[in-house]
């Protein structure tokens, strides 16, 4: 029984090719996911900045749903509650 040696190495080749596409499409996911946790970690810290720099609670939340509108939504509205349980 002879081996075909051209045989053996294309079947290699093409084992290799479809092991190298599925770690090109895992790394690309992986790529991707970071990007957006890198973008969320972005937007966490510029919301945080923003609510420690502002004087009040309403310029740091108006500061805040201006972030945050281009980014996740088309508008943004925040429930405040104070002391007495009423909302404004």
């Amino acid at each position: 029984m002879e081996i075909n040696k051209k045989l053996v190495i294309q079947g290699f080749l093409d084992v290799f090719e479809r092991e190298l596409a599925e770690l090109i499409k895992s790394a690309k996911a992986a790529h991707e996911a970071a990007e957006k946790a890198g973008g969320r970690a972005r937007f966490l810290a510029e919301a945080s900045r923003m609510l420690a720099g502002s004087l009040g609670h309403q310029a740091g939340f108006s500061s805040v749903a201006s972030l945050a509108v281009p980014e996740f939504a088309d508008w943004c509205a925040f429930d405040v509650v104070d002391r007495d349980i009423y909302i404004r």
